[in-house]
């Protein structure tokens, strides 16, 4: 059982055209759980793509006083789960031996 996690995925509009090397993800986890217990190597787009272990960084990008964590995807990777002008990409990954799952929508252009 996955508890939710709130993720941002940037960039929110992939040109496919567009030369990008990375796609970035930030990870919120709910009150009572601390980004900073989430193993790098557990965090995974769709269930297919892993996160590069580097660059990771915690921080409050949305600067909603909540930490999140940053980590980074191969864009080429992540553009083969692209086929539609709207996706659906989810996160899953690993606290403290907990499951979490977010869901976030990226447009495709």
């Amino acid at each position: 059982v996955y508890i939710l996690a709130t993720i941002e995925i940037e960039p929110k509009t992939i040109n496919l055209r567009s030369k990008g090397r990375w796609i970035t993800c930030y990870i919120e986890l709910p009150e009572g759980h601390d980004v900073n217990d989430i193993d790098v190597s557990t965090v995974k787009m769709n269930n297919k793509i892993l996160a590069e272990s580097n660059p990771t960084e915690i921080g409050d990008h949305n600067g909603n006083s909540v930490l999140d964590l940053m980590t980074k995807f191969d864009r080429t990777k992540v553009e083969v789960l692209l086929n539609a002008t709207q996706v659906k990409l989810w996160m899953t990954c690993k606290a403290n031996g907990k499951l979490f799952e977010g869901r976030a929508s990226i447009k495709v252009i």
